[in-house]
Order: structure tokens, then C-alpha cells, then sequence
């Protein structure tokens, strides 16, 4: 195949080593990379079950040399294993080792052109690395050399050399080798580091390190500082930037302290503090803690949350812990609360399953695994906004489980919240939505509404499970459950059937929809026009005799039971009136 990589190479397997001659690697054609290699390993030894360290000949040198065939493109080469480079350039290299496994004489050197992230603003760099060891001490440096930038440079000096250790396990550096090196970065947009970042949409802002390392393989030490200046992180689309980052950190006594880290998130100021313990690089101890003020944790058309938020975060590689408080300020939600799906689905709605959030691989390991419990509230009120101020939302919630698979527990109260229907308004004076952990994420209701529609009150509750659908509707003067439902949504009174003046109702009511979408658009202050329309009526009124037309109604309630009406008689004049509606039970 075109871009296939494949591997060719003579192998030859004996109780005196393994030899790989004329090796090559071809992307399709191409000719990558060729060499040879001799591992003074007797491959029947591990066969039979003895250990990597009995198998090796330590009397016995090795060899090997692999080096490529001209510039390698590294977006091709990652494309031909089926993966996106994150870098743009080119790479060249080669490898050449002799000797005793003890006492290895190692050359390598690796040169890279032209390299920028992919996608990225960040100006081309050239990049060095080389490696020279012998007589079990490696020297290895290198330099990223940004264009028309000071370079970034490196450079290290540690054992290397086949030992065995107390396990009786080989290791190519002694632990108790010593580490000699320097980390050189200088005032350096973060742009150009961003290969060497997670993924991120955008970074910027500039960084610099001077740092010492030294200690043992075992037990490293670094000394020295970083210092961020200027920094703005966008993580992904519709997640709030990270905005004015100034940061200053310091390296000593095997641990990295937090000077100062202050930022911003949408103008809500925060800071983090704490450290990281390195007393074992493999197994870092994390102590951090993170405070802020009206925070943005969303902010788009219909939703705008804030927070204060204080979280620390305890733990290592083997475990660790999140907990603290999320209290919402100023939370406003713009939209209003459609309640038509709930009562009258469609029958894709009706037939979509409930699918819990996934954070899978969200969060890599092994902090996935750390434990969450962090408290969400309100700090003032959350509130649905309209034309008026038309709810409020209470949460009391608890997240809880892992970084990799949190969930919810608690409650969400409503209060004095507004729904909407085609034809009119359903008022929630208390409604409650519950989480548990039987069953994560599955919001259980227990809302109560009451609507006016025509001459009917209306009452509605939904409870249990939202993907069981459990509703019941009421009425007074009583009707049946089908018959409120199309009350509801078509703002036709029950009885009026196909036939006569039908199609008249339909035309009006059509009318007071498109009355009702247009003046909804509109926000008149301090006019609650939800409660004007539903005190206003449109209704047909059916012939009294063959062949004459049907008649419109109008009706406008004044107060409870007390109308103003007018309506079509016979001869086509329109009376205007006033009724008063006594109700008996």
C-alpha cells in the first residue's frame, strides 16, 4: 500500500546473541531509516523462563546503528501509524552504539527543521539534540531555537551503563548515579511551547525558567524558578478563557511552592497556592488549593453562572481528593421553561432514551481516579428571567464519585417559576428535582403547576423518574386527561370538534398564537404580558342554524369571574358586553 510503513531485515537468533542485519523501514516505498543491531541477549534463556538479567551476556559487546535516509516528514510519518502529528517540520537522525553492556560508547544526534505546532501561530524552530556516553557517564544537550527568539536550552549529565539492582533486575542508570544538568528557558512566548503542552485551542502570554538539576537518578532535585507573565488559555470552545495568568513558582527542597498564581475568568478574580512534593518523581504529592470570586463557569444566550469557589485538591499518583464549596452568585437563566414536550412529546422525543453524561477520558490517569466531593449552592439568587423576573432556582447539591465518573446528589428546588405552553402559562409555585446514587444523573421530579385555560383550571403534577414520564393533569369543571392535553396545546375548548366552525376556531386561535410568539419577543418593563394574554380569548361560536356561518368570541378578564366580551351575532354586528361567572360546585 501507498502509505504503508513496513519493516524488511534479516534475523538471526542464537545462544550468542541476536543480529538484525540490513534493516530498513519504508512508508510505502519510501526508504525511512536503515541499520543494523547486535543485543548480546540469548534469546532460549528467556524462552526457558530465566530472567531479562540471566539472558544478558555481560561479556559480550553489542552493536548497533540506525540512521535516516534524508529529512523524514513528521506529519507523513505519523500518518503512515494513522495518527495526527501535532508538529509540522522535518526530522533527521542517527544512532551509533558499541561496547560491553556495562560500559556502552554511545553517539546520537537528532536535528529537526521547521517546526511548529500544527495549526498554531507560533513561529518555525530549529531543534538539536545530542548524546554522547562512555564509560557509564552520558552527556546529553539540547537547543530549540525559535525563529528570531532566544533558544531554549537543556542540558544533562547523568550514569548510563547496564547495573543490576537489589531486585536483581537490570537498569540502564545506577540509582545512585549523580544528576548534573541546567534548564535554560528565557523570556519565551508560550506559542512556541505548545507541542510540548496538552491540548489546548489557544495559548499566550510569555514564560521563563532558569532551572539547576541535580541529586540522584533515584532521587532527583531541581532549584530554580518559572515565572508566567501575561498568560491567556482557551481550553475549548464554550469553556470561559483563563485570562491575565501571573504566576511565579520556585523549585527547592525537592518540591515545586507556588509564589503567586492569579488570574482571571470572565473579570472574577482567582488564586491558587499550595505545592508539589517531589520527593519521589514518579509519585508526585499534590497540595493545592484554589480560591475565586464571581468566577465565569458559563456564560452563552440563555445561561450566565458566576461563583465563589473555594476547592483544595490533596493526593498522589495513588489517590487523591477534591473537595469544597461552589457557591453561585448572580446565576441567571434567559430562557423560558417549556413545558409542552413534558405533556405532549413527539414521537422522536417520546422515543429518544435517557443517556447519562460520559466523562470518559475527559481526565487522564491517574487523576481520574481521584475522589470529588464539592458542594454546589447558591450564594445569591439564581433566577429565571423573562420580561419579569418570572423564578428561582435553588440548588443543594453534592458532586460526588471520581474526577473520571462524578455524579450528582442532592436537590434542586424551584420556586414562583413560570412555564410556558402555546396558549398559555402554567405557574410552579414549588417544584423539586432530586438525584440519587441508585441511579446517577436520572433527575427525579416532583413539580406541581397550575394553569387557567378558557373556563378550566388546570392543574398538573409530574413525579418519579424523568424517563418514565409519570404525569397527571386535572381539571375543574372536571375533563379528561386527552381532553386537557389538547386544551392545552391547541387552546381550542374541549367538545369542539371537527365540523362546523372548526375550521373559524383554528383560524383564530392560529391568530392568538402569532399574537402570543410576537409579544413575547418583546420586553416591556414592568408589563407582565404573559398575564395579560391569558386573561384574553378567541374562540369560535358554532351556527344555530344550517347554513348560517360560525361566529368569533372574544373575552378579556377583568378579575376573577369578571369579563369583558364581545361577539358576532346573526346579522354580523359585533356586541360588546360585560359578564360575571358565578361557579357552583
Amino acid at each position: 500500500e501507498k502509505d504503508k510503513t513496513s519493516v524488511v531485515m534479516q534475523a538471526t537468533l542464537a545462544d550468542s546473541g541476536i543480529r538484525l542485519n540490513d534493516m530498513e523501514i519504508f512508508q510505502g516505498k519510501k526508504r525511512l531509516a536503515s541499520g543494523e543491531l547486535f543485543l548480546p541477549l540469548n534469546p532460549f534463556d528467556m524462552i526457558s523462563g530465566k530472567k531479562f538479567s540471566e539472558a544478558i551476556l555481560p561479556a559480550t559487546a553489542l552493536h548497533a546503528r540506525l540512521q535516516t535516509v534524508g529529512d523524514l516528514d513528521i506529519a507523513e510519518l505519523f500518518l503512515s501509524f494513522g495518527q495526527t502529528s501535532p508538529i509540522l517540520g522535518s526530522l533527521r537522525g542517527e544512532i551509533l552504539a558499541s561496547g560491553k553492556p556495562d560500559a556502552m560508547v554511545i553517539q546520537a544526534e537528532v536535528r529537526g527543521r521547521g517546526l511548529q505546532p500544527t495549526g498554531g501561530p507560533a513561529p518555525p524552530s530549529e531543534l538539536s539534540l545530542t548524546l554522547d556516553a562512555r564509560e557509564g557517564v552520558a552527556n546529553a544537550s539540547g537547543t530549540l531555537q525559535p525563529k528570531g527568539l532566544s533558544p531554549i536550552t537543556i542540558a544533562l549529565t547523568s550514569p548510563l551503563g547496564l547495573t543490576t539492582g537489589p531486585d536483581g533486575l537490570p537498569r540502564l542508570m545506577d540509582p545512585e548515579g549523580r544528576l548534573i544538568g541546567k534548564i535554560h528557558i528565557p523570556r519565551t512566548e508560550l506559542e512556541v511551547l505548545r507541542p510540548f503542552l496538552p491540548p489546548l485551542k489557544s495559548q499566550t502570554g510569555s514564560l521563563s525558567a532558569q532551572i539547576d538539576i541535580g541529586g540522584t537518578v533515584a532521587s532527583p532535585t531541581l532549584l530554580g524558578s518559572l515565572l508566567l507573565e501575561n498568560g491567556r488559555i482557551e481550553v475549548a470552545e464554550g469553556i470561559p478563557s483563563l485570562d491575565n495568568l501571573q504566576a511565579s513558582l520556585r523549585f527547592e527542597n525537592q518540591g515545586l511552592q507556588i509564589q503567586t498564581f492569579t488570574g482571571e475568568v470572565g473579570a472574577g478574580p482567582f488564586q491558587i497556592s499550595g505545592g508539589i512534593s517531589l520527593l519521589d518523581f514518579r509519585n508526585p504529592v499534590y497540595d493545592l488549593k484554589l480560591e475565586g470570586s464571581k468566577v465565569l463557569l458559563h456564560r452563552s444566550t440563555d445561561l450566565r453562572l458566576r461563583s465563589d469557589i473555594r476547592l483544595s485538591a490533596k493526593g498522589s499518583n495513588e489517590g487523591g481528593r477534591i473537595e469544597g464549596d461552589v457557591g453561585i452568585v448572580d446565576g441567571r437563566l434567559f430562557r423560558r421553561l417549556e413545558i409542552t414536550p413534558l405533556i405532549a412529546p413527539s414521537p422522536s422525543e417520546a422515543a429518544r432514551p435517557f443517556i447519562a453524561p460520559s466523562f470518559s477520558g475527559l481526565v487522564p490517569a491517574p487523576f481520574d481516579a481521584w475522589t470529588v466531593q464539592v458542594s454546589i449552592k447558591n450564594t445569591t439568587p439564581f433566577q429565571i428571567i423573562g420580561n419579569i423576573a418570572s423564578g428561582e432556582i435553588q440548588p443543594d447539591l453534592v458532586v460526588t464519585g471520581t474526577l473520571g465518573k462524578p455524579w450528582p446528589l442532592g436537590s434542586v428546588l424551584l420556586y414562583g417559576a413560570r412555564a410556558f405552553l402555546p396558549f398559555t402559562t402554567m405557574d410552579i409555585r414549588e417544584g423539586r428535582i432530586d438525584f440519587v446514587e441508585s441511579d446517577p444523573w436520572m433527575p427525579i421530579l416532583d413539580v406541581r403547576g397550575f394553569a387557567e385555560a378558557l373556563d378550566y383550571d388546570i392543574r398538573l403534577h409530574a413525579f418519579g423518574p424523568l424517563s418514565q414520564g409519570n404525569l397527571t393533569l386535572r381539571s375543574d369543571p372536571p375533563l379528561s386527561q386527552e381532553a386537557i392535553i389538547l386544551l392545552l396545546t391547541t387552546g381550542i375548548a374541549p367538545g369542539f370538534h371537527a365540523g362546523a366552525g372548526f375550521g373559524e376556531a383554528a383560524v383564530g386561535q392560529g391568530g392568538m398564537l402569532l399574537l402570543r410568539t410576537l409579544l413575547r419577543q418583546f420586553d416591556i418593563q414592568g408589563l407582565d404580558t404573559e398575564s395579560l394574554l391569558n386573561r384574553l380569548q378567541v374562540s369560535a361560536v358554532p351556527p344555530k342554524l344550517p347554513g348560517d356561518s360560525a361566529g368569533l368570541r372574544a373575552r378579556l378578564q377583568i378579575w376573577r369571574g369578571l369579563s369583558v366580551m364581545t361577539e358576532q351575532d346573526d346579522l354580523g354586528f359585533y356586541n360588546i358586553g360585560a359578564t360575571y361567572r358565578f361557579r357552583f360546585r
